[in-house]
């Protein structure tokens, strides 16, 4: 009788029992599961199943140049690069330092479940704009630096990355002037060319017939046969004649100007038709 009256007290006993089993169960597997740290530090990832963790993202951070200090949400998570580092989903800030170069820092969002790669590239610190002043005699070049067009001279300070460019100057009637210039940190350099004008070349004829092997007299001036080519003829307005036997003298002026090439062509028609 004894044990009957225990009964409820007995059973109470078991169920509190159980209820104790299953919770310290759930937070066994609760604690297998999640990032160890995952909101502060780096962690590489071990191969845990991602899915686990609806409250995480994954993310790998890197900087140009290599080695860059990289900080989290304030606090130093290491050394570039950074592989596999457990984010609570939200928005965060990296930033990056190394020295000599200026700190970068980007805000960023991730979601739960993401894998997020974020790459910053860091400024010289001692690397400022410089200035260049670009000169011409006579003045109006066209001026090229680093093989893209920028102005025509006189070229006043105009801001430019430090370091050696390429600067080329280019005119109507002058030959076409290449040179370099130091650009010095916080400093205006300057670069003066004198262009030189371009020698005067006489033009040059080809001289060609229908048919071939008629001759050819320039102002009266036997010169040879048809075909010639490549002949030097000075500048100015002449008179041109082709002459071959069976045919009609045919002639034509031609003016010829310095730097210049042309052809000289003529149709020749026979003395008498052919008879049909």
């Amino acid at each position: 009788m004894d044990l009957l009256r225990n009964i409820p007290t007995v059973l109470l006993l078991l169920l509190l029992l159980s209820f104790a089993t299953a919770t310290v169960t759930a937070a066994a597997a609760e604690t297998a599961t999640a990032p160890v740290n995952a909101d502060t530090d780096s962690e590489t990832d071990t191969g845990v199943t991602f899915r686990y963790f609806d409250r995480y993202a994954v993310c790998s951070f890197s900087s140009s140049p290599y080695g860059a200090e990289i900080y989290i949400d304030g606090k130093l998570a290491g050394t570039e690069p950074i592989l596999n580092h457990y984010l609570i989903a939200g928005e965060h800030t990296v930033a990056m330092s190394k020295t000599g170069y200026k700190t970068e820092e980007k805000t960023f969002t991730v979601a739960a479940g993401e894998r997020k790669t974020i790459r910053l590239n860091l400024e010289e610190k001692n690397s400022p704009m410089a200035f260049i002043c670009l000169y011409s005699y006579p003045a109006g070049a066209s001026v090229t630096m680093d093989g893209k067009y920028i102005g025509n001279t006189p070229i006043n300070n105009l801001p430019v990355f430090f370091g050696m460019h390429s600067i080329q100057y280019t005119l109507d009637g002058y030959e076409s002037v290449t040179s370099a210039i130091a650009a010095d940190t916080g400093k205006v350099s300057s670069l003066s060319v004198a262009l030189k004008p371009k020698a005067n070349r006489d033009p040059i004829c080809n001289f060609i017939s229908e048919p071939a092997g008629a001759t050819i007299s320039v102002d009266g001036k036997y010169i040879g046969t048809t075909p010639f080519r490549s002949y030097h003829i000075a500048p100015g307005t002449h008179r041109i004649r082709y002459s071959l036997s069976g045919y009609k003298d045919s002639s034509d002026t031609y003016n010829a100007v310095y730097d210049s090439s042309g052809d000289i062509f003529m149709t020749l028609a026979p003395l008498s038709a052919p008879e049909t």
